[in-house]
Order: C-alpha cells, then structure tokens, then sequence
C-alpha cells in the first residue's frame, strides 16, 4: 500500500501542532472531518463557563519556511480570495496559521483585519496575501488572547444589534428594550469589573477593589479635567481598559460601542447625584 505524499504528512503534522498549543491554552479543538477551508473548530471557555463564540483555525504546514519569508523578516501566504473573504465574514474569528514542521513553531493571521472586499470586488482578485508579523508566534497565550479577542467581537455584534432595535423603537414611539444596559453588564462581569450577586434587589456590584482603582484614577483625571462628570468619565473608560486583557504589552483596543454603553451602565452603578447625571446629560 503506497504511502500518503508528503504533503499531506506535513500538513497532519501541521494541524497536530496547532491543536496541541490549543490543548496547552485549556481549550478544546475537534479536528473538521469535511476540509471547507478550515482544519479546527476550537470551543473556548471562560470563568468555568463555555464561550457563546467559536475559533476556527486554518493550518498551513510547511517545510520550507524560507519561501514564505519576506525582506522584513515577516511571512506571506497566498490564499483564495473568495475563501479569504468568507473568514473575514465568519460570524466566529477565524485564524490562520502558517506553521513550520521543522521548527515546531508557527505564526499567525486574522483575514478579518487584512480583507478588504471593496478593493476585491472592483479589482476582482483570485487570490489574497496574508501577512505574518514574525512577532505574531502562536502559543498559549496567543491562543487565550485569540479567544478574548472572539468575545469582544461577538459581544459587539449583540451591542449593534441590540442599538439598532432600540432605534427601531424609538422611531415607532416606544420605549427602549433595556437590552443595550444588560448586556453592558454582561460584558463588565466577563471583564471582572463588575460582579452578578447570588441574592437581593441588586443584581449587580463593582467589587472594592475596582472602586478602589476607580477612585485612584479619577484622582489622576481631575487634574488634566476641571470638570468632574469629564474627569469621572475618564475614570471610568480608563478603569475599563486596565481590565481588557492584553498581550505582551500591546494594549488593546474596544469597540466604540463596547466603551460607551458599559462605561454608562458603570456610571450609573456607581450612584452618582442626580445633578451631575443632569450636568453630563446637558
């Protein structure tokens, strides 16, 4: 019985690999039996808890890593745009993997942030190169950072379309759903800024340790801001980004919808006199 070319050796090795660093990072990846463009389906986890967003991850083994190289020392990957495009669409992250067999490492992309389907459409390409930032390597913690990277977007989604019913709403004279608050509060209690209280009227608390930074930075803030509903508001979104988990020192970014509506949902928990909410509502 002949052998399987080796192409598809490198590439089971590949996906091996990668599943292997996803175990490592706590999460589960089943190995997609029908090839669609991906290779894993990762279910993620959190606090106990599994993740109402998904990772997929398409693996592309190698064992010649110096033709994917660039000049700068990054990586390219030629792919389908058509495929390309549809993981930039994909309701879940999807991630793309080039992995070297020889080395035992891989880097890693996100078509989301490197699709653009204007400039695809009017140029009608075939094919799309993604870039491998060679400090991009893939290990655990890249993994969990990929995971909450799939939450912050799918928790942004939910906030869009909960903003857009409430527009809805509105433009037939009723009364806003209360959806956009709640789910504030879910994402605040995903973070840890906020926590879900097992009884009483109040369902939700800021735990003392987050007022106590919330305090410490709208000390810091009062003195760049004379007013204090400004200062406070930089408080509070100052507070929110030091609960963001970052990688390596790279800070990272939220949504616009994902600063606004939970620093006002923390705002409001935080019981401040009514004629300061007038005052920032002015």
């Amino acid at each position: 019985m002949p052998g399987r070319p080796q192409s598809h050796v490198i590439a089971d090795q590949a996906v091996s690999s990668v599943a292997e660093v996803i175990a490592e990072a706590g999460y589960a990846a089943e190995v997609v039996s029908k090839d669609y463009g991906e290779d894993l389906l990762v279910q993620t986890s959190h606090a106990g808890q599994m993740d109402a967003s998904r990772l997929w991850f398409q693996v592309k083994g190698t064992a010649d890593l110096e033709r994917h190289e660039l000049k700068s020392g990054d990586f390219r990957l030629s792919v389908g745009f058509k495929h390309a495009l549809r993981w930039s669409r994909s309701a879940d992250l999807v991630v793309v993997v080039l992995w070297d067999v020889r080395s035992s490492e891989g880097w890693f992309a996100l078509p989301l942030s490197q699709v653009d389907p204007i400039e695809g459409f009017i140029s009608e390409q075939q094919t799309l190169t993604l870039r491998f930032d060679q400090d991009d390597l893939l290990d655990a913690e890249v993994v969990q950072m990929l995971a909450w990277e799939s939450r912050i977007t799918h928790f942004r989604q939910l906030m869009l379309s909960a903003q857009s019913i409430d527009l809805q709403r509105q433009e037939h004279g009723e009364r806003k759903s209360g959806l956009l608050g709640l789910l504030a509060l879910e994402f605040l209690t995903l973070l840890g800024v906020v926590e879900q209280t097992s009884q009483g009227p109040v369902l939700y608390e800021i735990p003392i340790s987050v007022r106590r930074k919330l305090s410490q930075s709208f000390i810091t803030a009062s003195e760049q801001w004379d007013d204090p509903v400004t200062a406070l508001y930089e408080a509070v979104i100052r507070t929110l980004f030091d609960y963001v988990p970052s990688r390596r020192g790279r800070q990272r970014g939220l949504p616009r919808v994902l600063i606004e509506e939970p620093a006002e949902a923390l705002v409001a928990m935080l019981g401040l006199p009514s004629v300061i909410r007038e005052a920032y509502e002015n």
